[in-house]
């Protein structure tokens, strides 16, 4: 039995260290035929491969493969950080659906909610789709896509938008208006509306919304 136990954990390990995934636990450890393992009092994974850490209450994970956990931070490689109450991570399709409340936060948006919400860790985007709202700058819309790699963000449907200077205010109450915010120039972000917006971002940016809810 011991023995078996042992080929179990160094089968385990070999697995954890193919996956670039490590684990930190905050109590026991189960581990199951399949190899996946449950934290039942939570703990850290560290997805290094993609450059996700999720900190979390309760974890079930299996290298390479998912991860779930209930109230959770994730942090990515670059600054993205949620704060929620569930998530379920797929780790080969690079899709983090995140059940709401939620928290999150970057180098340009801060404390931004949504009814639910996927991120897109290797792509470094966030889709918050139902209610969102952000304190900073001071914004709200049906749906938003946060793409860090671009600095932009993409708010769509009903969209009330207001710089940090408060020289930028804008408003569209359609249920397609669209607005694109590029926060290259963090401190003056260039903003561009309706027709304005590049077909082809418009698009991606649609698709991405539609692909998350």
């Amino acid at each position: 039995m011991k023995r078996l136990l042992l080929s179990s954990m160094i089968l385990f390990s070999v697995a954890l260290a193919q996956a670039q995934m490590s684990v930190k636990p905050y109590g026991d450890q189960q581990i199951n035929p399949d190899g996946s393992q449950v934290l039942a009092q939570g703990g850290i994974v560290d997805d290094s491969k993609h450059g996700v850490k999720i900190d979390a209450k309760y974890l079930e994970f299996k290298p390479g493969e998912f991860v779930r956990a209930k109230t959770a931070t994730i942090i990515n490689k670059n600054g993205q950080k949620v704060s929620t109450a569930k998530l379920n991570y797929l780790i080969k399709t690079d899709r983090m659906e995140i059940a709401g409340p939620l928290n999150f936060s970057d180098e340009f948006v801060s404390n931004l909610s949504s009814g639910s919400a996927v991120v897109y860790p290797d792509a470094d985007v966030m889709v918050g789709v139902g209610g969102v709202k952000a304190s900073s700058p001071l914004l709200s819309a049906n749906a938003m896509v946060v793409d860090g790699a671009r600095k932009e963000a993409f708010l769509y449907g009903n969209y009330k938008f207001k710089s940090q200077d408060g020289k930028i205010k804008l408003g569209n109450q359609g249920a397609q208006a669209g607005l694109l915010i590029n926060f290259t120039n963090r401190d003056r972000p260039r903003v561009t509306s309706g027709a304005d917006v590049p077909a082809a971002s418009r698009a991606r940016f649609l698709e991405l919304i539609e692909r998350s809810k």
